[in-house]
């Protein structure tokens, strides 16, 4: 498995906690890069083919639906999955939504939910 997965939250502590939870994957050969803000990621995502993004819903700049919706448009082939803490969005934020999100995460998070649904996504 070796997949380039990119990591999009401003709070340094919800990165560090996925890419614990994604360290198996890391075992395997995928390199999981991290970013702050959603201007990091576009710019990441402008040089690099990232197979799959996790984004914060809630950031300063851009929330996580506008960065996966530029995603679809210029990375179609980038699977997306938006991670948020409001549980009421979660009905919302699905595979027919404009941001094209192929699944969603809520805070707080298992470690095994977040691997199963990235490996589920990467192998489907």
């Amino acid at each position: 498995m070796n997949w380039l997965i990119l990591l999009v939250d401003d709070d340094p502590l919800i990165l560090k906690s996925i890419r614990g939870a994604l360290r198996p994957l890391e075992q395997t050969g995928t390199q999981i890069w991290s970013c702050h803000s959603a201007i990091e990621a576009i710019q990441i995502l402008e040089e690099s083919p990232i197979d799959l993004i996790i984004s914060d819903e809630n950031m300063g700049e851009m929330k996580g639906t506008e960065l996966l919706s530029w995603v679809s448009t210029h990375s179609p082939e980038t699977r997306r999955i938006i991670l948020t803490g409001d549980h009421s969005l979660s009905p919302l934020i699905d595979s027919h939504s404009p941001a094209g999100v192929d699944a969603y995460l809520t805070k707080p998070f298992k470690n095994r939910d977040v691997l199963s649904i990235v490996v589920w996504l990467m192998t489907n």
